[in-house]
């Protein structure tokens, strides 16, 4: 007999709930709505039996220490109880993450097959009709969700959803006439224009029959800007009539360019990507680029780099593969800003990713409206500036911190254009070891497998969709675009192809970008046969046409020997990847879909590959004048009080603070910096991760643009971009070798002539210095479609710029307060670009001093000014008084350096000194500090700071050395989908001579559950060490953290073999953030037993900020007696890094005097950021055997996080392993 449906209100306790607090105090600002009340619930309908749903509610749904329940007859009396109340949930075909956890904890715990559907709930004191809907418009984006009906009860969660074989024939298409094609276009929105239609009329006439509907979404998918770079490949007519110095410039370096054309004896039209790839082509054509990767499978700039490998003492080099890419999802996060700017990173790794490198650090530049403005203000059709803000980076970040990605650098860009479309743009950076990676070309037979993630109707049009303006209408109409990213699937992804094994299997490989199965699979190899039918399904009744364009995430195609199928998919099973044989090569030169025995689609890849009709454009250029805004000055000290607010200049320390910046055991210099940790890094740095043996290279990127240059000298813009990001990377210790760009292009929709003329302009500003430096941009990402109404983007062009460098190299920008403050001053021509000679010079001259050590600080100036540059480097470390005449325009190509011994290229402007003083002017350094650090606190919440007050407690007396000694000690890591730290973890222990085994805990299916609980019981059994490391199990849902982990370890085997390893092994347990969570969640902390969790019992629960931190804290140790902590010193300071948004430890007053009593608290903040109670950041069992901590002790090593000073290794694996000694 079928289950009924059983619903389940949950919410936070009162001491708990932020989240709420969060809401109302938005609601009332913003919407200035008064609340009496508001409290959110998450509503589960579950399909379930009576006797199970206890188990889903207790172990799955709830903790009774942190929630009210309010289940079946009682859910039905509080929502009758409710005076005025919103249900929300998401509409049919998007991703629901909390839905997924439910079922995949169920599915470990419980034998019978259940359903479940969520929702969010928000119940209000009485509210008017009119306020209601107010509220409704605020929090529901129709994007991706819908209001619900708060009462409607389903009879049964089975949608009966059935196989759809639907694929329209559009008949007489080939007979169309020109007006026929016209109205298709618009009919069917279309991204291909009329003349490409009319090319696919005549090709199917050729065929001699009508294209179906799969046919054609293939082809205007295709043939999408996205995928074909339609406008940056239209053919120009340029003529540039010089009027002015600035005119002289740009028709100077577009000559440059024809001559090269010349040299290279191209023939082929002008066009707009021809200025990004000639330098490139040029170069190898004179053997001068002989560390590129060529190869036809490239999905990201790639090339040759040797590694510094240090392995037993001695010292190696080993040939890598650095591969970065950067990716916009602009259309996308403008519309639904979470999975927008969640799948522009998903998108942006798995393109290095399925060219098999492993990525391990990222960047993210952003361009919004102004933020702090109010939400009535906001355009018709558009979100409110400061809610797209918030949710895009809430959705980038959640996706980084739960795949494991550090991200090294965060900047916001404010541009009122940028309300045309927000600009959300994403670089990372990979390696590889080169053997791993074979580039093979394919053969017939060889087959496609598709791996990874299941698909759905999410992300469907979404690369014709992004080649679009933004219309009025967008935000309702396209919601199928938008896809939900899985960051714990794509994890999988990356723990496979970092297996060499798995890797060299792979001849080609492509990812489920933009245009999903089709492109994906299609662009393997011209000759394919794909069936439909053996794509998994999220859901059954999708169209063939809708599986195979649609964009759903985490999913990448495949392409090996169909000898090496069983050995690929046993690699696939251990690591619970989901893998179908989708697709074989073949001689017929057509991609062939099918679905079973029906053909679906059948087109030639010589018309596919034609793009489509050849696009041409007239360019009237528009004359430029050396803008005022870099020639005007002013020494006014007392306008640095209103400058300092500038949302340009603000320092941005609680946005960045919300993604994890040191996971990965790589991070060479933190994105916050100083003794404050205030003062910003120009660049992201980290170490290149090897497989074995520690790696003393270090990869660098960095970026420049300035939107306001941009906007009054397009020409000037691509200069001074590509300038800004070399000068960048070299203030951080990389010389000029092998510098390499890529770049990211943002512009209005060209739309008439004089359009063209700002990303001409751009491009041949950025050709200038890269062919002057003999620096090829090897690969870049445009975006044409950045207006809305009448307004458009500020005309973007970003240089991103990457390099390796010698980690003794590195040097952070922050002002140490050691030396003296000089300029080293670039020489400005009339027409504002820079002397390029006496430039490569002075950098020349700057790299000597600071490998010297007479140069101590560098600081690469940009659009802040002079003093703004100084002041956020100096902030917390001291003050210093300037002398100087030009205090707020950008000077581009100029440095202020702290230097310890004169120098004959340097100025002297200023000195260290107890005030702040500038050009004799006193100013107030307190107010200063509270603009600078806390304008953006109404948008993104500071965490708290709450001092440490002494804490007393008992020593605790065990034994410091085992009753079970071994020769080797062998260690037990726990890896669930959704664990990230466990490489890091790995490490930390293999440093003092550990045997350490991974164990990945596989749920596909009940067999993979079974054999993982059998394994990991015989691994637990047989170690010394069980260790949880961090990371967002099952994404922490639904609605907290490690509950996924705390139901395995009640699994009666894995219970019996953790008590059988800590009383015959005498063994010891450390869990760490997620692994913490999870020790708390099952009683293993404080009580050293896995027990029921009763409602008084210490839990871990959100910050009290409602946000992620991550950051590195200052802790105090209070216990150095147990096996973990033996010998630390209570006197000294540990920073540890912290990156948690579950990381409040709260404990009532009897269990803390417990705590007290038997000396448990092993660790305190010295300042809280999260609302721990008592400053509590790790907690030991009685025995001294189990500890649990937030802080990432794992992620410690020698030459990493250079900008934070005063770091002090904390030994705790090491007395670990000591405690086993003989």
């Amino acid at each position: 007999m079928k289950n009924l449906v059983k619903r389940v209100y949950v919410r936070k306790k009162d001491r708990f709930d932020y989240k709420s607090k969060e809401v109302k105090k938005e609601i009332e600002n913003l919407l200035k709505i008064k609340l009496e009340k508001l409290n959110i619930y998450n509503r589960y309908d579950l399909e379930i039996s009576d006797e199970n749903l206890d188990k889903a509610i207790n172990n799955v749904l709830s903790e009774r220490n942190l929630d009210y329940v309010y289940a079946k007859d009682e859910a039905k009396k509080l929502e009758d109880s409710f005076e005025s109340a919103l249900a929300v949930e998401y509409l049919p075909g998007q991703f629901d993450q909390r839905r997924k956890g439910v079922l995949d904890t169920l599915d470990l715990i419980l034998d019978e097959k259940t359903d479940c559907k969520t929702a969010t709930v928000y119940e209000f004191s009485k509210l008017s009709e009119n306020d209601l809907k107010k509220i409704e418009n605020y929090l529901v984006n129709p994007v991706d969700s819908h209001k619900i009906d708060l009462k409607e009860m389903p009879e049964s969660l089975d949608t009966k959803r059935e196989k759809n074989l639907e694929n329209e024939i559009y008949d007489g298409f080939i007979n169309y006439s020109d007006k026929e094609i016209s109205d298709f276009v618009k009919d069917h929105d279309l991204a291909m224009d009329n003349n490409d239609l009319k090319m696919v009329r005549d090709y199917f006439k050729k065929e001699n029959r009508n294209p179906n509907e799969t046919e054609i979404k293939i082809l205007d998918t295709y043939w999408s800007d996205h995928c074909r770079h339609t406008t940056f490949n239209t053919s120009l007519d340029i003529d540039i009539k010089a009027k002015t110095v600035l005119d002289e410039a740009i028709k100077n370096s577009f000559e440059k360019y024809l001559k090269m054309r010349d040299e290279l004896d191209i023939k082929k039209p002008i066009n707009l990507m021809s200025f990004g790839t000639i330098l490139s082509k040029y170069m190898r054509s004179k053997n001068d680029f002989d560390d590129l990767e060529v190869s036809s499978e490239i999905n990201a700039c790639s090339v040759y780099v040797k590694v510094r490998v240090e392995k037993d003492g001695k010292e190696n080099l080993e040939d890598y593969l650095l591969m970065f890419k950067n990716e916009t999802h602009n259309h996308p996060t403008e519309i639904e800003p979470f999975g927008g700017a969640s799948t522009c990173l998903g998108g942006a790794i798995r393109d290095p990713l399925s060219g098999r490198s492993y990525v391990y650090q990222a960047m993210r530049i952003t361009g919004a409206g102004n933020i702090l403005e109010d939400v009535d203000k906001t355009m018709e059709g558009k979100l409110p500036q400061r809610k797209i803000s918030k949710l895009a980076a809430k959705g980038y970040s959640s996706y980084g911190n739960q795949i494991g990605l550090a991200t090294g650098f965060v900047k916001e860009i404010f541009h009122e254009g940028y309300k045309a479309k927000r600009m959300e743009c994403g670089a990372v950076i990979a390696a590889a070891p080169k053997e791993n990676v074979k580039r093979l070309t394919p053969k017939k037979d060889d087959i496609v497998l598709l791996i990874g993630g299941r698909t759905g109707r999410d992300g469907i049009g979404g690369a014709t969709g992004s080649s679009k303006s933004h219309k009025l209408t967008s935000i309702i109409t396209e919601s199928a675009q938008v896809q939900k990213g899985n960051a714990p699937e794509e994890r999988k992804l990356q723990r496979l192809f970092r297996r060499s094994e798995v890797s060299k299997l792979i001849k080609k490989c492509n990812d489920f970008g933009a245009g999903g199965v089709s492109v994906a699979i299609g662009e393997l190899y011209d000759g394919i046969d794909i069936d439909l039918s053996k794509v998994k399904l999220k859901y059954e009744g999708l169209k063939p046409s809708e599986i195979a364009i649609s964009e759903s995430q985490e999913r990448m195609a495949v392409l090996i020997d169909k000898n090496d199928r069983e050995e690929f998919e046993k690699y696939c099973r251990e690591e619970n990847v989901e893998t179908a044989l989708v697709g074989v090569v073949t001689d017929t030169n057509r991609m062939r879909m099918f679905y079973e025995d029906k053909k679906i689609a059948d087109i030639s890849y010589d018309f596919i590959n034609t793009n489509g009709a050849n696009r041409n454009a007239k360019v009237h250029f528009v004359s430029e004048e050396v803008p005022k805004y870099l020639t005007e000055k002013s020494d006014n000290p007392k306008y640095f009080y209103e400058k300092i607010k500038d949302l340009n200049v603000i320092s941005q320390r609680n946005l960045i603070e919300i993604f994890d910046s040191t996971i990965g055991q790589n991070t060479v210099l933190q994105p916050l910096g100083g003794k404050k940790q205030v003062n910003p890094s120009q660049a992201m740095v980290a170490k290149i991760p090897v497989n074995e043996g520690k790696s003393k290279t270090a990869s660098i990127m960095s970026y420049g643009f300035d939107p306001y240059l941009s906007e009054k000298s397009q020409y000037l813009g691509g200069y001074y971009a590509v300038i800004e990001s070399i000068a960048k990377l070299v203030s951080v210790g990389s010389d000029l070798e092998k510098i390499r760009l890529s770049f990211q292009e943002f512009y209005e929709k060209m739309d008439n002539e004089k359009s063209w003329s700002k990303p001409l302009k751009s491009l041949l500003g950025a050709f200038e210095v890269t062919n002057f430096f003999k620096m090829p941009p090897i690969g870049g990402k445009d975006s044409m479609s950045g207006s809305f109404e009448d307004l458009n983007v500020p005309p973007t062009l970003i240089s991103f710029a990457t390099t390796t460098e010698d980690i003794e190299n590195i040097k952070s920008n922050d002002l140490k307060g050691k030396g003296k403050i000089g300029l080293i001053r670039a020489k400005y021509n009339s027409d504002m670009t820079i002397d390029l000679d006496h430039f490569k010079n002075l950098l020349e001259k700057l790299i000597k001093a600071m490998r010297d050590g007479k140069i101590i600080s560098t600081i690469a100036l940009d659009n802040k000014g002079i003093l703004a540059n100084i002041y956020e480097q100096a902030l917390g470390n001291s003050n210093f008084t300037l002398d100087f005449d030009n205090l707020y325009t950008p000077m581009f190509g100029s440095f202020v350096v702290e230097y310890v011994e004169d120098l004959d290229f340097v100025e002297k402007i200023g000195e260290f000194s107890k005030d702040l003083i500038v050009n004799e002017e006193k100013l107030d350094g307190e107010k200063l500090e509270k603009s600078y650090l806390h304008e953006l606190d109404q948008i993104f919440a500071p965490k708290e700071e709450i001092p440490y007050e002494k804490i007393d407690q008992k020593e605790m007396k065990v034994s410091l050395k085992s009753k079970k000694p071994v020769d080797k000690v062998k260690v037990s890591i726990l890896a669930v989908t959704g664990t990230n730290c466990e490489w890091d973890t790995k490490k930390a222990f293999e440093k003092y001579g550990a045997e350490v085994e991974i164990n990945l805990f596989r749920n596909l299916d009940k067999k993979a559950i079974e054999e993982s609980i059998e394994n990991l019981s015989k691994s637990i059994k047989s170690s010394q060490i069980f260790a949880i490391p961090g990371g967002f199990s099952m994404a922490d849902e639904p609605d907290g953290s490690g509950k996924f982990l705390a139901n395995i370890i009640r699994n009666k085997k894995i219970k019996d073999a953790i008590e059988y390893m800590l009383d015959e092994n005498d063994g010891l347990i450390i869990g760490i953030c997620n692994g913490f969570q999870t020790l708390i969640k099952t009683g293993l902390l404080p009580y050293g037993k896995i027990k029921e969790i009763e409602e008084d019992d210490p839990s871990l629960t959100y910050n009290t900020n409602d946000r992620h931190i991550s950051t590195i804290v200052d802790t105090k140790v209070l216990n150095n007696q147990s096996p973990w902590t033996s010998g630390l010193d209570l006197d000294v300071t540990y920073k540890i890094p912290i990156s948690h948004g579950e990381g409040r430890f709260i404990v009532n007053e009897e269990k803390y005097k417990d705590l007290l009593e038997n000396g448990q608290i092993f660790s305190v903040y010295e300042i809280n950021p999260n609302g721990s109670d008592y400053n509590i950041e790790g907690i030991l069992s009685k025995d001294g055997k189990i500890l649990g901590r937030m802080g990432h002790v794992e992620r410690l090593d020698s030459d990493l996080y250079k900008n934070i000073y005063d770091k002090k290794e904390q030994k705790i694996f090491e007395n670990a392993i000591n405690y086993f000694k003989k």
